[in-house]
């Protein structure tokens, strides 16, 4: 009973910091209205048009993907049963794990001044709209020439993503060329993580670690925005980059773990993620699949491989 009500608190915070996520000293993603040629707003959020602190997260077109597979099709009962699956996981690992996040929370707290939550602006499974609504779009652009009106698309678009800070939050600021893809592609390899990161806290060093930081996760799987296996959610400014192949990722729901965090997790560069994800969007036959990754990557998170 008093779990129960624990749990049910937590969710309701939880909640809470989602519908005001402008935190103090957390790093945010603002959405600027988009309107479209009739002057209403989108109902996808429109990327290009994401601001971090008043500045441009993506400055180039984003490419709009066209969708091969039937939009129509409807969802398998096994589907259906692995998200039943999946909720229950999220839900039971957060009742199972409450306490350590309350511990995690005090030692984030005490550590360094800032919010105990990061909750940021990621990548989530792209909206699914007509070529026609695209039309006029300054922040879309279609693979080639122009976008079909009666052809179908994959549309960018984002989430609230969620965990533990682990970054100082003045990160940004005192080191702007570690967010810059760019300058990590040419002095870091274009590294995902960096093993001796100057950004991380003291207490964020360790939690990364121990995969710790990563609990509040399964709040996204409650919700839908997330799924146990998928690509990891990409943050918004690295996607001028990605070119319409690499677009492909975000086809899929993103994930707790997936193929790249049981190849290398943190010693990947961005390059051989994006490859692992892709390998994983493509090969992914059924969820006995998923479920060999989420049994290896508890062994990898026990044995604290690859994560720092």
């Amino acid at each position: 009973m008093i779990a129960g009500s624990l749990i049910d608190s937590t969710l309701h915070k939880f909640r809470d910091t989602l519908d005001t996520h402008n935190l103090p000293g957390c790093m945010t993603l603002k959405p600027s209205p988009a309107p479209s040629a009739g002057g209403s707003t989108h109902a996808a959020e429109s990327v290009h048009r994401l601001t971090l602190s008043g500045a441009a997260v993506v400055a180039d077109p984003l490419y709009a993907i066209p969708v091969i597979s039937d939009v129509s099709q409807r969802i398998t009962l096994v589907q259906r049963l692995y998200r039943v699956f999946e909720w229950v996981v999220a839900a039971g690992g957060l009742l199972a794990t409450l306490p350590i996040m309350l511990i995690v929370g005090v030692i984030v707290w005490r550590d360094s001044p800032g919010p105990v939550l990061f909750i940021q602006k990621r990548m989530a499974r792209s909206t699914i709209l007509r070529g026609k609504e695209l039309l006029g779009r300054d922040d879309l652009r279609p693979p080639h020439g122009e976008f079909e009106p009666e052809t179908w698309y994959y549309v960018p678009t984002t989430f609230n993503f969620v965990k533990f800070r682990t970054m100082y939050v003045d990160a940004r600021e005192r080191f702007p060329q570690l967010y810059d893809y760019e300058y990590m592609k040419k002095h870091h390899r274009g590294m995902y993580r960096l093993e001796h990161d100057p950004r991380v806290t003291r207490a964020g060093r360790r939690l990364r670690e121990l995969t710790l930081d990563e609990l509040p996760n399964f709040w996204n799987v409650l919700t839908g925005d997330m799924t146990l296996v998928g690509p990891r959610p990409e943050v918004p400014y690295v996607l001028s980059g990605y070119s319409p192949e690499k677009m492909e990722k975000f086809t899929v729901r993103p994930g707790i773990t997936g193929l790249a965090q049981i190849n290398g997790r943190a010693r990947l560069s961005l390059e051989e993620v994006v490859a692992y994800d892709l390998q994983y969007i493509r090969t992914r036959k059924s969820v006995w699949f998923d479920l060999k990754i989420l049994v290896k990557t508890v062994w990898l998170v026990l044995a604290r491989k690859g994560a720092f």
